[in-house]
């Protein structure tokens, strides 16, 4: 399946995946940027247990 991404139509995928979430979704990629921001200037690591398909921070690794 991954084999099959156009990257060419990575702002398409984007655009729809916003378009098609739940509005409890975008709150939770806003809170985990806020989150982010309050984290960017410390020193060490980010470890993240106990998350579903690591969909946590997955969106923020881009990111950083």
């Amino acid at each position: 399946m991954i084999n099959r991404f156009d990257e060419t139509k990575a702002f398409d995928y984007e655009n729809g995946f916003y378009l098609t979430s739940r509005v409890s979704r975008m709150g939770n990629i806003l809170a985990h940027y806020e989150l982010y921001k309050k984290i960017i200037d410390r020193p060490g690591a980010i470890v993240e247990c106990g998350v579903f398909r690591g969909g946590g921070t997955c969106p923020i690794c881009d990111v950083s």
